[in-house]
């Protein structure tokens, strides 16, 4: 298996767990949060464990996981595109 691919594989897992990490936050989002018209946005917002203000403290622990996946992915995506050239 070449390094092209098993970056890609990697990085599309790691983005996998990323969106179940946003789903599991945004259980424990404010409920004045949950109550907002745009409230499915802060799911599908690749930023979203930066607002550390949206969520409950019992969130914390997920948010620092995607805080800690968010630049990891990057990171993947870009060595996996500098391998293609």
């Amino acid at each position: 298996m070449s390094y092209t691919t098993l970056t890609f594989i990697t990085a599309c897992v790691l983005g996998v767990v990323y969106g179940i990490l946003a789903i599991a936050a945004y259980s424990h989002a404010k409920p004045e949060e949950k109550g907002k018209f745009f409230s499915p946005l802060l799911l599908m917002d690749p930023w979203w464990p930066f607002y550390d203000n949206r969520y409950l403290p019992t969130a914390k622990r997920k948010l620092l996981y995607g805080k800690l996946l968010f630049p990891t992915l990057i990171i993947l995506w870009v060595i996996w595109w500098y391998l293609q050239r």
